[in-house]
């Protein structure tokens, strides 16, 4: 387990840069000649390296535990050869980190609630993976979200945002019900 927590703590993502060329003068070549030289800045993710064949295929299980695929993909998932595996087991671990179901259960106990947060809540109902919606559940998420829903519903007055609110409210419930 803590070989897991080490490679997950390195997996860092660098942001995404343009592209960009610069010319620079080089040092004279033998004939007198100056040549110009062209370097280029990539955006591309700095990953650690690839941990050791088991350690990394016990990270990819859990990655496709937690994903909630079915195993015909599973199976067609395993096919990847180990940096695909490595740089979707990076990318995992960096989305889990941006939203947290405390983060949302504490949103869910506050005496209101903002459209834009009731939109994350939906998008995180809907898309996130097994293990978040787990850890939602278990914090009586599940409870607190048709709390909150049922207080939306019996709101006397019905304003263009409490009418908002109850359709992102609709539109999670069906994501909940939708989960495999």
């Amino acid at each position: 387990r803590g070989g897991a927590i080490y490679y997950f703590h390195f997996c860092v993502f660098m942001p995404e840069e343009k592209t960009e060329k610069k010319t620079r003068k080089s040092r004279k070549t033998g004939d007198g000649e100056k040549k110009k030289r062209k370097t280029r800045k990539t955006g591309q993710a700095a990953l650690p390296s690839i941990p050791p064949d088991n350690e990394l295929d016990r990270l990819y299980e859990q990655l496709l535990l937690n994903l909630g695929v079915g195993e015909d993909q599973k199976n067609a998932m395993r096919m990847m050869d180990k940096t695909q595996k490595w740089t979707m087991i990076c990318q995992s671990k960096e989305e889990l980190l941006t939203t947290t179901p405390q983060h949302f259960i504490e949103i869910l106990k506050s005496t209101g609630i903002t459209l834009k947060n009731a939109e994350k809540l939906r998008v995180a109902l809907v898309h996130e993976n097994m293990a978040w919606l787990q850890k939602f559940i278990d914090l009586d998420g599940v409870k607190l979200f048709f709390t909150k829903f049922k207080q939306l519903l019996e709101s006397p007055s019905k304003t263009e945002v409490v009418l908002e609110l109850i359709t992102e409210f609709v539109l999670s419930a069906k994501g909940l019900l939708n989960v495999k």
